[in-house]
């Protein structure tokens, strides 16, 4: 009878625990888990990167950036002095229309993924928690050393404009000693296979 009543138990244990989990320690011994159920994936394209670029023009950027660190400068300011024709602006415009130009050029269709999931924390008690969505950015590093071969400049340009628009502020730090980066950069070199770029 104890047989029978054990064999239940051992089976749902084992259902817990999947080997294809990715499992991050932390310093202290508590465990982030990302499950494949909690992931999901959407690419990143030439055309998604263009749009995201057009859209944070400098009038954007005197928004966030200048209107949000000084009481002397409103948005309606920027909208007055950023837009296009603007006393103010005539170096951010040049940058922003060469890097639409360089998004445009690039050879390169398949940009990046955008890997949004869910982790469980497991803390010292064994208690699981469970973690807010996150999504992270993964770069398709081996579609730019294969469009960008000898060509320095227009790499320095694409991955310019990719910075300045603002796309890879969702990038796993890879130097980062924080658990929760190391997890991000598993999702990252999990499901985010470029192989056949």
């Amino acid at each position: 009878m104890r047989r029978i009543l054990l064999a239940p138990l051992l089976l749902s244990l084992i259902g817990c625990s999947n080997s294809s989990d990715i499992k991050v320690k932390t310093d202290l011994g508590e465990t982030y888990i990302v499950k494949e159920s909690a992931v999901t994936i959407k690419s990143f394209t030439r055309d998604d990167a263009i749009k995201v670029r057009r859209a944070y023009s400098p009038v954007e950027y005197c928004k966030e950036v200048l209107a949000a660190n000084s009481y002397k400068i409103q948005d309606s300011d920027c909208v007055t002095f950023y837009s296009r024709g603007g006393k103010l602006a005539a170096k951010n415009w040049i940058k922003y229309d060469k890097d639409i130009e360089a998004l445009q050029n690039t050879k390169i269709d398949l940009i990046g993924k955008e890997v949004t999931f869910r982790e469980i924390f497991i803390d010292l008690n064994k208690k699981k928690n469970p973690g807010s969505y996150k999504t992270v950015f993964c770069l398709n590093y081996p579609g730019i050393i294969k469009n960008y071969p000898n060509n320095a400049g227009e790499k320095d340009s694409f991955l310019s404009a990719l910075i300045e628009g603002k796309i890879l502020k969702n990038q796993p730090d890879t130097k980062s000693k924080l658990a929760i980066e190391s997890l991000k950069n598993d999702v990252c070199k999990k499901y985010a296979n470029f192989e056949e770029s």
